[in-house]
């Protein structure tokens, strides 16, 4: 689905804030593209479909579309701006927030090393059984993000996965990142840096710059990020509505 230009003008305000918004039109990741709605005021907006976003530039220019949001305890909350959260607190029974994460983007390409190879789509059930949000319908998502998008993997002396990244979703200006992960036997070498240099350095190459989001408790990630150069934006959340009134 093409994005409306409604839509576009105000993404474009922070297009790194405002991240998780763009892929909830691109109907790959998602089989209910008819059930898509997205309401807009001045700096603001809600979109409704697989998940909920919302961006605003004003936080006050949130509130009057609040009430458009359907009343279901299953409305997952896709990355939203936690300085939004206040006014969400004052307007549902309870938000729930399972994982708030900082922003992290690089401006310029890492220093080059030797390239490293991309996933496969043999990798693809290995990598979600291994993936953080792993669930029952996530194999189909993890197939999708190795063959579509961009990945960097180091694999052990049989040829199986020993750490790797892969891309969850783009933009017309960033990708973005994640699933970084080194099994135990092989930490402490090196690898989650040489994976994320090589993710990045791909990414580059594609005319579009890296984003990550990283847990605000993750330190170690935190670090290595920061040493690779990446600068830390604002603070998002993930997580849900919970309605008193909803029967779901």
């Amino acid at each position: 689905m093409t994005i409306p230009n409604d839509v576009i003008s105000i993404l474009n305000r922070d297009p790194a804030l405002s991240m998780r918004i763009y892929p909830m039109f691109d109907v790959a990741f998602s089989d209910k593209e008819h059930s898509l709605r997205y309401f807009v005021n001045k700096s603001a907006i809600i979109v409704h479909s697989w998940s909920l976003g919302m961006y605003a530039e004003d936080p006050g220019h949130l509130i009057p579309l609040l009430p458009k949001i359907p009343v279901t305890n299953n409305i997952f909350l896709n990355g939203i701006p936690t300085k939004l959260l206040p006014i969400l607190e004052d307007s549902f029974d309870k938000i729930i927030v399972s994982d708030p994460c900082h922003i992290w983007t690089l401006e310029d390409p890492p220093r080059q090393q030797s390239p490293l190879e991309n996933l496969t789509k043999n990798d693809a059930p290995f990598i979600d059984k291994n993936w953080t949000y792993h669930s029952d319908d996530s194999f189909l998502y993890i197939s999708h993000c190795i063959e579509s998008q961009k990945s960097s993997v180091i694999r052990d002396e049989r040829g199986k996965p020993a750490g790797w990244a892969f891309s969850y979703s783009y933009s017309p200006y960033h990708v973005n990142m994640g699933g970084l992960l080194v099994l135990p036997p092989f930490r402490r070498q090196g690898y989650a840096r040489k994976i994320t240099i090589d993710l990045s350095s791909k990414i580059f190459q594609s005319g579009k710059k890296p984003l990550v989001h990283v847990h605000t408790t993750n330190y170690a990630s935190q670090k290595l990020l920061q040493n690779l150069g990446f600068i830390k934006g604002e603070e998002i959340f993930f997580g849900r509505i919970q309605f008193k009134e909803s029967t779901e």
